[in-house]
């Protein structure tokens, strides 16, 4: 009996002595420190390299970087100026995100971020410290060369009432034609395939986009999503440009008759179209001339009178100037 009762002493000795040390281990652990960052902040270190388009380090640049936390009053903006190697160095307490505004004259401004934390990912903390410490980012700027092409004003949406049917499209009157709207001259034709019901029976909307005049058409670019100037400085004359394309959004339905989900193609944000049109040709039939645009954030959408759709455009009046880049 003595025995047994010795085993079971030196047993809970044991198990005291234990559980002081898992409990120092639980308040050290990664998510213990995490969780201690997301409450109250921790520090944050960031080497920002600033480039041109050519990847060439900008020096003497101006750096903002907002460390945001989420308490009232929260957050803070540290500046700093990049060094001869492009590189400016910002240190801050957050608890949420980082977000950092780049400008130098001469350039158009960019900016970018972090969030601490995500659906998709997060940062570790070690030691009061989000990680990596000296995080390394890049943004470029991109200078400012030879704005000369002119914005087109964005007035609204412009609403198609008659469906399944081609109507002419004016680019930079941003109108369709008579009978639709005030329009002139026939940039594009646009088609809507929608059966006029929003809600209840609702099978979806196509949009179709052609170029009715020869050698006009359009080709797609990538945006610069960082910098305040978005888009390519010139269109590219030697490039293939398409003459047709196809937008659309299918609803998919369960078997109660509810939508799970919507299939869509579109040009969204991040894309750009760079458009040819205006053609002039000689007498054998040869391209002489013709004007650019930029067409970009084109929408389409469904409303109670019709189809409808938005867009921004830039457009240089001279013909055979490709450059692109607003004034």
């Amino acid at each position: 009996m003595k025995t047994a009762i010795k085993i079971i002493c030196i047993v809970a000795v044991v198990a005291l002595a234990v559980m002081p040390t898992t409990a120092v281990a639980m308040r050290s652990s990664p998510d213990a420190e995490f969780e201690r960052a997301m409450k109250k902040g921790a520090q944050a270190r960031l080497e920002i390299r600033v480039v041109d388009d050519e990847g060439a380090p900008v020096s003497n640049a101006t750096v903002k970087v907002l460390f945001n936390v989420l308490t009232p009053g929260g957050g803070e903006i540290v500046t700093a100026a990049t060094d001869t190697n492009g590189v400016a160095v910002a240190e801050g307490k957050t608890n949420d995100a980082i977000r950092y505004r780049v400008e130098k004259e001469g350039y158009y401004k960019s900016e970018d971020g972090m969030d601490m934390y995500n659906m998709s990912h997060r940062y570790d903390v070690k030691g009061g410290r989000w990680q990596p410490w000296g995080m390394q980012k890049e943004i470029v700027l991109r200078p400012v060369r030879n704005p000369v092409a002119i914005r087109i004003p964005v007035n609204d949406w412009r609403t198609a009432k008659d469906m399944y049917k081609w109507l002419g499209f004016d680019l930079l009157k941003y109108d369709f034609l008579p009978p639709h709207g005030n329009g002139e001259y026939a940039d594009i034709e646009l088609r809507f395939d929608w059966n006029g019901k929003r809600f209840k029976g609702y099978e979806g909307i196509d949009q179709h986009i052609r170029f009715p005049h020869k050698y006009s058409g359009a080709y797609y670019v990538d945006r610069s999503m960082q910098s305040d100037f978005k888009d390519v400085y010139r269109a590219d004359s030697n490039a293939v440009y398409q003459t047709e394309f196809d937008f659309y959004e299918h609803p998919v339905y369960d078997k109660k008759g509810l939508m799970t989900r919507r299939d869509t193609k579109e040009l969204g944000s991040s894309r750009a179209l760079v458009v040819r049109s205006r053609c002039k040709m000689d007498d054998e039939g040869n391209l002489v001339s013709a004007n650019y645009f930029l067409l970009s954030n084109l929408r389409f959408a469904c409303a109670d009178d019709g189809a409808c759709l938005i867009y921004q455009g830039v457009f240089n009046p001279t013909p055979n100037d490709t450059n692109l880049e607003p004034k």
